[in-house]
């Protein structure tokens, strides 16, 4: 249901003057440094977008909805679970649907 989410092979945002040399960044930085940005904001609107057409579905078409409790920290520490795992938004989703259930004929448990 959630389409694989594009993610940048990157760093993180990095503004101003390096700290060290005291240098501004070039031109072509500022450039490289938007684009990221823009796949970045790209990448949480579809994230986000998914979510709530998941939990939408979800409340619309069931009438009880389950949610399990998971252990995530233990889940991030394997390395091969935890990329995954950390693009789900499990906390998301379960705030979606207790909103979306409150209103709603559906229930959360």
């Amino acid at each position: 249901m959630i389409e694989k989410t594009l993610k940048p092979p990157w760093g993180e945002d990095r503004q101003g003057s390096n700290r060290h040399t005291k240098q501004q960044p070039s031109n072509r930085w500022r450039r490289a440094n938007q684009r990221r940005n823009r796949i970045h904001y790209r990448t949480a609107n579809l994230r986000w977008d998914a979510i709530h057409k998941l939990t939408t579905e979800l409340t619309r078409e069931d009438g009880t909805v389950v949610v399990e409790d998971l252990n995530v920290a233990g889940m991030l520490k394997n390395r091969r679970l935890a990329r995954v795992v950390a693009d789900a938004g499990f906390g998301e989703i379960r705030r979606h649907l207790a909103y979306k259930t409150s209103g709603q004929v559906a229930r959360s448990t």
